[in-house]
């Protein structure tokens, strides 16, 4: 399911689902794993990679970085981004901080423009 939902670009998806591997009580499944084949084995390695918050989930941002609409990214990302964002101070030199709000707006209008795109199915 992982897999097919990163087909899809559904990041939120592909999250939702490596979470749930990822529990205690489905890891302690130890036979279980054991006894995935190798494409199986590949396909959970393939979302580990991808949500590996090494380097602020580097690999992540860069899967969605240059990714086509329709896409779904991981909320959670998105906002912790905007929380950081908005922790910056308001004003610099008793001037409106403009690097602050327009970082923040990139993000909300990279958001409106992937509510924008329909998956076709």
């Amino acid at each position: 399911i992982g897999h097919e939902l990163k087909q899809l670009r559904n990041y939120n998806g592909c999250v939702m689902v490596w979470s749930a591997l990822g529990s205690s009580s489905v890891m302690r499944l130890v036979h279980t794993f054991a006894a995935l084949g190798a494409p199986e084995k590949a396909m959970l390695e393939e979302l580990n990679t991808l949500m590996d918050a090494t380097g602020a989930f580097r690999t992540y941002r860069n899967a969605t970085r240059d990714c086509v609409p329709p896409m779904i990214p991981y909320f959670g990302i998105t906002m912790t981004d905007l929380v950081y964002m908005d922790e910056q101070a308001d004003k610099v030199d008793d001037l409106i901080n403009f690097e602050k709000w327009s970082q923040i707006g990139k993000t909300l209008l990279d958001m409106r423009q992937l509510q924008k795109e329909r998956y076709l199915f």
